[in-house]
């Protein structure tokens, strides 16, 4: 067991080091930077035992990197980040990879030994594989309690790849209108600062587009679901497994999936006592996704991994490690003869 875990980057983490999250959020604003390098920051403020970086910091630490960097949205892992977190699993005590939402198909090396999951649905092999919630989005912006039981505002915030059509069909926005209600999609073409900012939304449309080619619908966690919890909106979730692993169908989310039963929640929402009821919920709800909870357990899971087997590293080395040797003596030799030859 280590007490001091490393976070793994081939990136320079110069900006990382003194980075307060709370104080510039707007900074580091991909999946690396929420599961990796926010993860870092958060420990380190808060006094746990933390280092980041290519080069191993401590003696045996657990040592964690992000399946986005290794493998840079490809369907695999890439040769050089291969051949990076080889060699740091040879001065680890044991090695884990935060997956995020990239594919499952991704394979992981062997001596990898633990993976934190995106979905608990997504864990098929229990020895190896966990699902521990990610932090919640940096620098929300809370509902106006103000607001009180009003509903009016219906938001979605996503890529604007993952809006789904008739979300942005005039019939069914003009439905809405007759009914008093206002829909907004926030995404990074026309909204790209409010995708933290809850403080007009009544109800969070939390819901994932998946295109015919993708199979991977496990892979997608729970985050819109925890955003809304914690900035005070009331959820209305498609029935997609992760929001489910959380939510509380009449409990603490509604769920509905498609316009027709999105519009049917939507009137059931003018019951002030209803509102009132899933509102509370959510927010004993949102306890499951405080920070220091979350912190804790993410502590917890790193410092308690099984080792690492470090024969599979050294095979990972040797394999990986000799072609590109290999090729880059070649490039040297090429720059050399081009440059000599008249």
């Amino acid at each position: 067991m280590s007490r001091h875990v490393h976070f793994w980057t081939l990136r320079d983490p110069v900006e990382a080091l003194g980075w307060d999250p709370d104080e510039q959020p707007n900074r580091f604003l991909s999946g690396y930077g929420h599961q990796l390098v926010e993860l870092y920051a958060r420990l380190r403020l808060g006094g746990y035992s933390v280092s980041i970086g290519r080069s191993v910091v401590g003696s045996r630490p657990a040592v964690v990197a992000s399946l986005e960097e290794l493998a840079k949205w490809t369907p695999r892992i890439q040769e050089i980040p291969a051949i990076g977190l080889a060699l740091a699993s040879t001065r680890a005590s044991s090695v884990a990879v935060i997956r995020g939402d990239l594919p499952l198909a991704i394979e992981l090396p062997g001596y990898v030994a633990r993976e934190f999951m995106p979905t608990k649905a997504a864990v098929t092999n229990p020895s190896r594989q966990v699902s521990l919630p990610l932090l919640p989005q940096r620098g929300l912006l809370s509902r106006d309690p103000g607001r009180g039981t009003r509903v009016e505002v219906i938001v979605l915030k996503a890529y604007s790849h993952n809006v789904e059509p008739w979300l942005q069909e005039a019939r069914f926005i003009g439905r809405l209108s007759s009914m008093g209600l206002q829909l907004r999609t926030d995404t990074e073409v026309d909204q790209p600062n409010r995708w933290s900012d809850f403080r007009d939304v009544d109800v969070a449309l939390c819901r994932h587009r998946f295109p015919v080619w993708d199979h991977d619908a496990l892979r997608k966690p729970a985050t819109k679901l925890a955003n809304a919890w914690c900035a005070g909106a009331i959820p209305i979730v498609s029935s997609h497994r992760s929001y489910l692993e959380f939510g509380r169908p009449e409990v603490d989310v509604l769920v509905a999936d498609d316009s027709e039963e999105v519009i049917t929640q939507l009137l059931r929402l003018r019951d002030p006592g209803l509102v009132r009821r899933l509102q509370d919920a959510g927010a004993e709800a949102a306890k499951r996704f405080d920070r220091r909870v979350l912190l804790e357990e993410w502590w917890t899971a790193l410092t308690s991994m099984p080792p690492s087997r470090r024969g599979p590293a050294f095979r990972s080395l040797i394999t990986l490690g000799s072609p590109y040797v290999a090729k880059r003596f070649a490039r040297q030799l090429r720059k050399r003869f081009s440059s000599e030859c008249p």
